[in-house]
Formats: structure tokens, C-alpha cells, sequence
């Protein structure tokens, strides 16, 4: 069975990737989770259903290289020591940091984002995270659209 890495900034729960651990970890998968934040609720959760569900918080400015660049290390020794197969990434944060740690790691990276309406009125493709993420990522990508 394989090793898989949901990587988030939950902080909150999140009833759908919830699901998706839930599943994984009754099919036999080792599921661990790993937020860029407290995650309280949604870590407590996960623990309570066998999941393993850890936090690496990075004090300072979100949006400072510094800030990403200790998210990536520290992701790139996580999965490494963890034996990690899959990481199946969700959000920006999360995906900006796994699209370049993916070329570091051994497993397979899946970048899961959300588009809506409202991101083309806020251009979110105008943004350099943005695109260096979808550039960066490699043709394993979920993408939901609403609409």
C-alpha cells in the first residue's frame, strides 16, 4: 500500500479532503497529513480516525521568499523521512511549495486547485506565485472548475 501525503494550509476541517483520507486509509493506505498551519480542528479530527496529522508553522511574513523557502524545506525533509509515495497537495500555499519540492522528493505530486468565476475577475493569473506554480508542476494536477 502506498504512503500519501495530503499537504494544506488547513487550518480549519475540510469535510471533502477529509473524505478523501477517510478512504484512502481504509483501503490500507498509510495517510499522513501535513498543514502550513495550526490545523487544530481538522488535525485533532484526523487523529481520532488513525490518521497521522501534523502542522509546520513559519512565523513572519506569508509572502516573503524566507517564508516559502523554510515551507519547502522543511516539506522536502518530511517526505524524505516519512518515505512519502504520494503528495497530493491542496491550495496555493501548499501547491506553490509542493510544484517545486516535487523535483526533490521520490513520490508523485498532485496540485489540487479550485477555480471560480471570481478568479478571473481577481486575475489570479497575474500572480507570480500563481504562475510559477502551474509552470513548475508537472502534468499531475487536479483542477475543479465551477461555474
Amino acid at each position: 500500500m502506498s504512503r500519501i501525503l495530503f499537504y494544506s494550509p488547513f487550518n480549519q476541517r475540510s469535510r471533502d479532503t477529509e473524505s478523501l483520507m477517510i478512504a484512502f486509509h481504509n483501503k490500507g493506505h498509510k495517510v499522513v497529513s501535513l498543514s502550513q498551519q495550526e490545523g487544530h480542528l481538522i488535525n485533532e479530527f484526523l487523529m481520532s480516525k488513525g490518521i497521522e496529522a501534523y502542522s509546520h508553522i513559519v512565523k513572519g511574513n506569508r509572502v516573503g521568499g524566507f517564508y516559502f523557502l523554510k515551507h519547502l524545506f522543511f516539506f522536502i525533509r518530511f517526505c524524505w523521512k516519512r518515505n512519502i509515495q504520494v503528495v497530493y497537495s491542496h491550495l496555493e500555499p501548499a501547491n506553490f511549495v509542493a510544484s517545486i519540492g516535487q523535483y526533490f522528493i521520490r513520490g508523485n505530486t498532485y496540485l489540487c486547485r479550485h477555480h471560480i468565476d471570481e478568479g478571473q475577475f481577481y486575475q489570479f493569473e497575474k500572480d507570480l506565485y500563481y504562475r510559477i506554480t502551474y509552470r513548475l508542476a508537472k502534468k499531475n494536477y487536479c483542477r475543479f472548475q465551477s461555474g
